[in-house]
């Protein structure tokens, strides 16, 4: 297996912007020990790893009201709501605007490429409305990537988005997505 890298875009837009004002101290603290110094120019890549512990630190810090699944999945939303405010994500958001959302399922793993080398993902089409999205690596955090995948869907005006978490194989998962339409 080659090695698997975060690249630096994906990082900032996730650590940087969209989380935001929602890490204290000891939450930066603790991304520090586990890879990630925010109080440093960032590196070109990460070992994917690393990006995804420090997902999981990140999101618990910042909704804490919560537990870790529903964290990690409001994070992974608030990364798209960030990414979408640079030039790429505003022309990614107007492109998804355009097609389908089994088409946007089709080529999930090619808008998640544009952060990493090494997502590869299939949709299976379940129903009209629904489809089963597998994704190769999700590092520990599916509810993150569950969150990614329906807020990126919203954001492409998309009604009703409902991502269920299926069976995984680590570090695989398998999600389960209806829609209602546009």
């Amino acid at each position: 297996m080659a090695d698997r890298y975060i690249y630096q875009v994906a990082v900032e837009a996730f650590f940087v912007r969209a989380m935001k004002d929602r890490l204290d101290g000891p939450a930066k603290e603790r991304l520090r020990g586990a890879g990630l110094a925010l109080d440093e120019p960032l590196l070109s890549v990460y070992p994917s790893d690393v990006f995804h512990r420090c997902v999981d630190l990140a999101a618990q810090a910042a909704f804490p009201d919560v537990g870790r699944e529903e964290a990690c999945r409001r994070a992974g939303r608030a990364h798209i709501d960030s990414f979408v405010q640079s030039y790429s994500g505003k022309m990614m958001a107007a492109l998804a605007r355009q097609i389908s959302p089994q088409m946007i399922l089709d080529y999930t793993a090619t808008f998640i490429r544009l952060g990493n080398n090494f997502t590869e993902s299939r949709a299976r089409v379940l129903g009209p409305k629904k489809s089963e999205l597998w994704l190769n690596d999700v590092g520990g955090v599916a509810s993150w990537y569950a969150g990614v995948v329906q807020r990126g869907l919203e954001v492409a005006n998309v009604k009703e988005v409902e991502v269920e978490i299926g069976p995984a194989t680590p570090p695989a998962a398998t999600f389960v997505v209806s829609w209602q339409g546009r």
